[in-house]
């Protein structure tokens, strides 16, 4: 289940992960059919990333990924975290 939805509502099996910004704007200005984002990292904003995305109507758009800083949702112990 946890696979399905990561694959229907946010497309991971359509994103590239890209390191360098400039590289990662410039291939998702490209219109390739198979690829619905991109994620690059952002040099001067630390801890975040920026995802690229092109709209249904053609447009490119882009936005902030926050690095996450709320409690670990996942885990199996407090033992196998501290380790």
């Amino acid at each position: 289940m946890v696979r399905n939805a990561l694959i229907i509502n946010q497309r991971i099996e359509q994103t590239v992960l890209i390191p360098e910004l400039n590289q990662g704007n410039q291939y998702s200005q490209r219109k390739r059919p198979n690829v619905a984002a991109v994620i690059s990292h952002h040099p001067k904003i630390r801890g975040d990333d920026v995802r690229f995305n092109v709209t249904r109507g053609g447009a490119n758009n882009s936005g902030p990924v926050r690095k996450w800083v709320g409690m670990i949702r996942m885990k199996t112990s407090a033992e196998e975290q501290i380790r």
